[in-house]
Formats: structure tokens, sequence, C-alpha cells
């Protein structure tokens, strides 16, 4: 799996492109939007805030896209406590649950990272 992450305001995941070579012709890109994934606690931290905007299906996907990221870095981790709770959390988003039931899905899943000491 590619360990490079984009994150910009069109798209937030792995980054696909194949290969590092030069850019095809007509090719606007011109800064590199490529890196490390975030920490486990960044993550967390940035879905506390993204949950106050689900009204927005694109800001809904986005929300979903930061958390399946949040479960494989939690699953690198190998705390599996944390990525149940993003599972969950994901699944609570998906039936539209009651924004106190998100909060605290994912205050669990906080508390499931500071125990392993992986929250940065």
């Amino acid at each position: 799996m590619n360990k490079k992450w984009v994150d910009n305001e069109v798209y937030f995941g792995p980054d696909r492109r194949q290969r590092d070579g030069g850019k095809r012709w007509g090719d606007k890109r011109k800064i590199n939007d490529a890196g490390d994934p975030p920490p486990l606690g960044a993550i967390l931290r940035r879905l506390q805030i993204a949950l106050f905007d689900l009204h927005d299906p694109t800001k809904r996907q986005r929300v979903q896209q930061m958390i399946s990221l949040g479960i494989m870095e939690a699953q690198r981790q190998r705390n599996a406590a944390a990525a149940d709770r993003l599972h969950q959390l994901s699944r609570l988003i998906m039936l539209k649950a009651p924004m106190s039931n998100l909060e605290s899905m994912l205050m669990e899943a906080q508390a499931a990272t500071q125990t392993t000491g992986g929250f940065r």
C-alpha cells in the first residue's frame, strides 16, 4: 500500500498516482500534495471539528474518508479498540444518528487511543 497521503480541498486519502516520473503534457499540478499520513490523534481532532457539518453530502464523504484513514492508522498501531469505535462511528454517520451519539463514539475512540499511547 502507498504510504503517501494527499490532503487538499478536492481529495483526502492515499496518493493514487502510480509513478514519480515527470508530469504528463497538460498536467497543471504545481505542488505535490502527497505526504506522510497524519498521526491518529490529529485525525481524531480533525474529525471532531468535521462532525459539526454533516449536512452536505460531499462533506459527509470527506468525513468518511477521514474515518477510514483513522481506522487504517489504528490498525497499523494495533489499536483494535480505536479501530472498532471508528467503524461504529462510520456506521452511525450512515444511519444519520444524533450528534450526541457521534460525539460520544468519537470520544471513546480518543480515549482508546490515549490508553495505548498512540495519541500525538
